[in-house]
C-alpha cells in the first residue's frame, strides 16, 4: 500500500507537531512548558492555513523573541523548527539549494573544531546558535518556494511590528534612566536572555548602561545598531517599491533608533551601505532611487548632528585618531600573532578566551580563532554567494536591496564587532531574509512581487 494511503497530509501535520512537541518538553525542563510549546505548535497549525493569522504571528514571534519562564530557547526558535519540518515535508528540493550547502559546509568546520577545542560546552552552544540561523533559511526558502505571496506580508510585518521598538530605543536614549529601570523590570526577562540580563548589574561586560547609548532589548548597543540598520533597508527597500510614504517615515523611524546606539561601526555601515548600493543604481542613471538611498541617511545624521550635536559628540570624540589609537580592539587585534602558535587550526572553542577575557571584536577573528582557516573559509564563501545572488536580482526584486545592503552591514560593522550573529533576533531575521531571495521553483526573479 502507498505511503500517501496510510498518512494522508493532515495525520501527518499532526504527527510532526506532537513529535516535536514531545522533544521540546524534553529539553526544555520547566513545569509548564507543556502548555506554552502546545500553544505555540497550536497557532503554527492554524497559521498554516490562515494567512491573517501568520501576518501577526511571524512577524511579531521574529521580532520579540519570547524566552518563556527564564529558558534561554525562544518561543520563535521552536517556531522556526515546526515550520521548517513542515517546508521540508512539502519541498524536499529545498536541500538542493546551494546556500544550504554553504551553511551546512560552514556548520561542519565549527564541528570539527570541536575535536580539538578547550570548552566543549561553550562549542556545542555556540553551533546550536548557529543551527538556528539554518532553521531561518529554511523557512525562507520555503516561504518564497511555496507562498511567495507572503514575502510581502512578512516584510511590512516586521517593519510596522518593530515601529515600538524603535520608538523605545529613542525615548531610553532621551532618558536614559528609563532603561535602567526597563533592565530591571520583569518584561526584560522575557524579551532578553535571562542570563545576560542577570548579569547587567553585576560587573558583565556590556555598554547598554552607558547613558550616551541605547539598545532597548539588545544588552550591546552594536548589536542594536545591526538590527536597526537592517530594519531601515526594509522600510525604505518597500517604499522605494511601493511608493507608499508611510514606509518612507518607518525607514527613517528606524534610522533614528539605529543613531541613538551611538555605534561607529552602526554609521560607518550604515553610510558605506548606502554608497555602494547608490554606486550599482546610478551606474543606470537612475537618479531618483539614488538620491532616495544615498541622501536620506546623510541628511538625516546631518541634520540630528547639527540640533543635537551635544547629544552626539560622543560619537565624534570617539572618531578621533587619538581614541581609535587607544581603544582595547587594538590591543587585542596586535596580541593574536602572540598568542596563536596554530595559524591553520586557530585555537579552537575556549582558546582565545584563556588569554583574554573578551571576544576579539571581529566576526572573521573569531571564526578563525576558533576553526581554523577552513571555518573562516566558509564563511567568505557563504557571504560571498549572498552577496552575488543578491546583487544579481537587485533591480528586480526589492528584497534583493535589502538582503544586498543588510550583508555589506554585517560584513562591515562584523569587522568592528563580536559575533552578533549568534543573537536570536538579528540571525532568524537575517538568515530568513536570506533565504527569501533563494528558490528551487517559483516565481522568476523576473516577476515582481505582488505588491509592486
Amino acid at each position: 500500500m502507498r505511503f500517501s494511503l496510510i498518512f494522508n497530509k493532515q495525520k501527518l501535520y499532526t504527527t510532526i507537531l506532537l513529535a516535536c512537541t514531545l522533544a521540546t518538553v524534553v529539553s526544555v525542563s520547566i513545569y509548564h512548558s507543556l502548555l506554552i510549546v502546545l500553544f505555540l505548535l497550536l497557532v503554527c497549525f492554524i497559521s498554516i492555513s490562515n494567512k491573517k493569522i501568520f501576518y501577526f504571528m511571524f512577524s511579531s514571534m521574529i521580532i520579540l523573541q519570547i524566552y518563556p519562564a527564564g529558558e534561554s530557547v525562544t518561543l520563535a526558535v521552536l517556531m522556526y523548527l515546526v515550520f521548517a519540518i513542515y517546508y521540508i515535508y512539502r519541498d524536499s528540493t529545498i536541500f538542493n539549494n546551494k546556500i544550504l550547502h554553504l551553511y551546512i559546509f560552514y556548520i561542519l568546520t565549527l564541528c570539527l573544531s570541536l575535536l580539538y577545542s578547550i570548552n566543549m560546552e561553550f562549542g556545542l552552544t555556540y553551533i546550536f546558535y548557529v543551527f538556528v540561523g539554518l532553521l531561518a533559511i529554511i523557512v525562507g526558502l520555503g516561504l518564497k518556494n511555496i507562498r511567495y505571496e507572503y514575502i510581502d506580508i512578512i516584510l511590512k510585518g516586521i517593519a510596522i511590528i518593530t515601529i515600538p521598538i524603535s520608538i523605545i530605543n529613542i525615548i531610553f536614549f532621551l532618558y536614559p534612566e528609563s532603561e535602567i529601570i526597563f533592565l530591571k523590570s520583569e518584561i526584560a526577562g522575557w524579551l532578553m536572555h535571562p542570563g545576560t540580563v542577570n548579569g547587567l548589574f553585576e560587573g558583565s561586560p556590556n555598554n547598554i548602561l552607558d547613558p550616551t547609548k541605547a539598545g532597548t532589548v539588545f544588552v550591546n548597543t552594536n548589536v542594536a545598531a545591526v538590527f536597526f540598520n537592517i530594519l531601515y533597508w526594509i522600510g525604505l527597500s518597500i517604499y522605494l517599491a511601493n511608493k507608499n510614504k508611510i514606509y518612507l517615515f518607518i525607514s527613517l523611524l528606524h534610522l533614528s533608533a539605529m543613531l541613538t546606539t551611538n555605534s561607529r561601526a552602526g554609521i560607518l555601515s550604515l553610510v558605506l551601505s548606502s554608497v555602494i548600493v547608490f554606486l550599482i543604481f546610478s551606474k543606470r542613471n537612475l537618479k531618483t532611487l539614488s538620491c532616495f538611498i544615498f541622501g536620506i541617511p546623510i541628511f538625516v545624521i546631518g541634520i540630528i548632528w547639527v540640533l543635537m550635536l551635544g547629544d552626539f559628540s560622543n560619537i565624534l570624540d570617539r572618531l578621533s585618531v587619538n581614541t581609535i589609537e587607544n581603544d582595547p580592539r587594538m590591543s587585542l587585534w596586535s596580541s593574536i600573532p602572540i598568542i596563536v602558535d596554530n595559524y591553520i587550526l586557530g585555537l579552537g572553542f575556549g582558546g582565545w578566551e584563556q588569554f583574554h577575557n573578551m571576544p576579539a571584536h571581529n566576526i572573521f577573528l573569531i571564526i578563525w580563532l576558533q576553526s581554523g582557516l577552513l571555518g573562516l573559509f566558509a564563511i567568505l564563501l557563504l557571504f560571498i554567494y549572498i552577496l552575488k545572488e543578491s546583487y544579481r536580482g537587485i533591480r528586480k526584486q526589492y528584497i534583493n536591496i535589502i538582503v544586498f545592503a543588510s550583508t555589506i552591514i554585517v560584513l562591515i560593522q562584523g569587522s568592528f564587532d563580536n559575533y552578533f550573529l549568534n543573537n536570536l533576533r538579528i540571525s532568524l531575521l537575517y538568515f530568513l531574509l536570506v533565504g527569501l531571495i533563494f528558490s528551487s521553483r517559483g516565481p522568476s526573479n523576473k516577476q515582481k512581487s505582488s505588491s509592486q
